[in-house]
């Protein structure tokens, strides 16, 4: 029996090695090793369980971004975006991933796209999966 015929012959999932974005899949291709297709995963069963297309934003951290973005808030100005120092953020090390809501509107006037942002903090999705109980992409 040809390959191809078993993978629906014997109910076998094939997995995607990519998200529909370029740019999410250029991101994750520098997260460490052991997260890249769990990333990739997660990335598509939010757009297949919930309809949102998502995009990484952050994935990767120096320790003096961490640092930078942790005195924000506290003795720069701005609002407080993290709660950990470097060296002790996930992002250092590529092992977690902050993500946006892409949404596509047509213009009133011609047929361009003008792509407008929605901050969606990767919490409020993993809440969302943990009620679905889709908490198997997740490393703890």
């Amino acid at each position: 029996m040809h390959p191809f015929v078993m993978v629906g012959y014997f109910n076998i999932e094939v997995k995607k090695t990519e998200t529909w974005d370029k740019v999410t899949n250029s991101r994750i291709a520098l997260l460490h090793p052991q997260i890249r297709q769990k990333a990739v995963n997660f990335i598509n069963e939010v757009e297949k369980e919930f309809g949102i297309q998502i995009r990484v934003t952050t994935w990767l951290r120096t320790i003096e971004e961490q640092n930078r973005l942790y005195e924000q808030g506290r003795t720069t100005s701005g609002f407080i975006v993290t709660w950990v120092i470097g060296e002790y953020s996930y992002h250092n090390y590529g092992l977690v991933i902050d993500v946006i809501e892409m949404i596509f509107l047509e213009e009133a006037i011609g047929k361009s796209k003008k792509i407008i942002l929605f901050g969606i903090c990767l919490m409020v999705v993993y809440l969302l999966l943990i009620m679905k109980n889709i908490q198997k992409y997740m490393i703890i």
